[in-house]
């Protein structure tokens, strides 16, 4: 294989790693919103009668899931400039 043909096997490893991250960063921010959107009425009502931690309680699971959805489509970027380091002059 040449080295134009492996640079852009290069490229594609790296492009593929970065669009991974960036779909796992965009379902992060958008988790809370639906989480929120769906359980809306059930939160207001909770609120209203007091028992607000028997609704809030599962949002909890659905931060952690963002977090690690952040965090692991940042590593995901930063894994494809490592990759793109291995680009030949």
């Amino acid at each position: 294989m040449g080295k134009t043909a492996k640079n852009e096997k290069i490229k594609l490893i790296a492009a593929f790693l970065n669009n991974s991250g960036v779909a796992l960063c965009a379902a992060g921010a958008l988790l809370p919103i639906l989480a929120l959107y769906t359980r809306a009425p059930n939160i207001a009502k909770a609120i209203l009668d007091q028992k607000w931690f028997d609704e809030l309680f599962p949002l909890v699971g659905s931060l952690i899931a963002v977090i690690f959805a952040f965090a692991f489509g940042i590593w995901l970027h930063f894994r494809a400039l490592k990759v793109l380091d291995r680009l030949e002059d």
